[in-house]
């Protein structure tokens, strides 16, 4: 059977995290308490007697809890404009069509109250119940759920089969005009970079319902499309070795696979983070011909890579992160004492103060980094830089 996966695509944090679904067919799966209906999980318990009930709520809690959820729709779901409307921003963003087999999801039960348990009945049975029902003023939704006992929550979920992209005012005689808006820009462009490597479709509106378009674009016919900057970089072979280019490396190895790592081992990526700042940092020293910096100047490097930063966000001025991030992380793997590491999830805002310390919040500092390498990457050098001769040859890892 086929399911759906909506996902917005409005900012960079979006952007590498529907990449990386893409990328790894992996899904994050949230505990019930993190989904979008109030009542979540609420249920109705009767027995014989109040301590009874208390004991089998706490029951009902606990085993509620060992779950991971995934929620996705139907067809009837895909098909209708409000919830294209809902959960991708307005059209901007994608539903993701995954192909699994039926008996590896649960539909929901659409029902006019929330369920009712019996202590007798506490068992695995009635939570999977209570976490597959929901009230009818849902049911435009068509909801299906991927629930898996487990720790983790990042989970391969089916085969993605497809990736269907909103098409916000697409099929206008005055098109063109009206994506002129701004946030339609930031979305387009978001799309047009994913679009470089995938297969997908664009879908419309038509008569009220959304209907997938005929025609296929991506990877198969994208020969003839301009090549964005990296592309154009040097990437030569040289028998089975392959000569890596600094602006390939970058893109590669700073953006693509540190972005994997941000996902999913967030503390790890905090090093990497701030190890590729002193990297980017001598990319820009265009004074020096070598990568070799003796350690009395290493400063400079990283002083570089902190305007680049600085550059996308002055408040990193007010950091020494060479000193607090990196060389805390490098030789104890513990930032200093006046930073704070957290994640999206904590609810911390990047960058703000914690008493006497600044708080870093991983996607959103891997969004500036990001930034900060494609200011590298667009950036023309001399012919006799160092940009424009080979950094690594890819099989052996040898750095020249």
């Amino acid at each position: 059977m086929k399911i759906y996966k909506f996902r917005s695509l409005t900012n960079e944090t979006e952007y590498c995290r529907l990449r990386n679904i893409l990328e790894t067919g992996y899904f994050w799966c949230s505990n019930f308490q993190d989904l979008n209906d109030p009542i979540e999980g609420v249920f109705s318990l009767s027995g014989k007697n109040d301590e009874i009930i208390r004991s089998g709520i706490l029951d009902i809690y606990s085993l509620k809890n060992k779950y991971k959820i995934c929620s996705f729709s139907g067809i009837e779901g895909f098909e209708k404009p409000s919830i294209w409307g809902y959960y991708t921003s307005g059209f901007k963003g994608v539903a993701i069509e995954i192909e699994i087999e039926e008996n590896k999801v649960k539909k929901i039960d659409y029902k006019e109250n929330i369920p009712e348990i019996f202590s007798r009945e506490i068992a695995d049975n009635a939570v999977k119940n209570i976490l597959t029902r929901k009230l009818k003023s849902w049911e435009s939704e068509d909801e299906y759920r991927y629930l898996i006992e487990s720790d983790n929550n990042y989970h391969k979920i089916g085969k993605i089969s497809a990736v269907y992209f909103g098409n916000p005012y697409g099929n206008l005689s005055n098109t063109t005009d009206i994506q002129k808006n701004k946030k339609l820009v930031e979305y387009i462009n978001f799309r047009k970079r994913l679009t470089k490597s995938i297969d997908y479709w664009n879908v419309k509106v038509e008569n009220g319902e959304v209907k997938k378009q005929v025609e296929i674009y991506g990877v198969n016919n994208q020969k003839n499309m301009a090549q964005n900057n990296i592309n154009s970089t040097k990437d030569e072979t040289n028998g089975s070795l392959v000569e890596i280019y600094p602006k390939k490396f970058i893109q590669k190895y700073l953006i693509e696979e540190i972005r994997d790592v941000v996902f999913r081992h967030p503390f790890l990526a905090f090093s990497l983070i701030a190890i590729g700042i002193e990297f980017l940092g001598k990319c820009m020293l265009i004074e020096c011909d070598h990568w070799d910096i003796k350690r009395e100047e290493s400063f400079r490097p990283y002083g570089n890579g902190m305007d680049l930063l600085i550059n996308i966000d002055s408040r990193y001025s007010e950091l020494n992160l060479k000193d607090q991030l990196r060389n805390g992380l490098i030789h104890t793997y513990l930032p200093k004492s006046k930073i704070v590491l957290s994640e999206v999830k904590d609810g911390s805002k990047h960058l703000e103060q914690a008493g006497e310390r600044t708080v870093l919040v991983i996607e959103i500092l891997y969004r500036d980094f990001v930034k900060a390498c494609h200011a590298v990457i667009e950036k023309e050098f001399d012919y006799s830089d160092k940009m424009n001769t080979p950094f690594f040859i890819e099989n052996s890892k040898q750095i020249y």
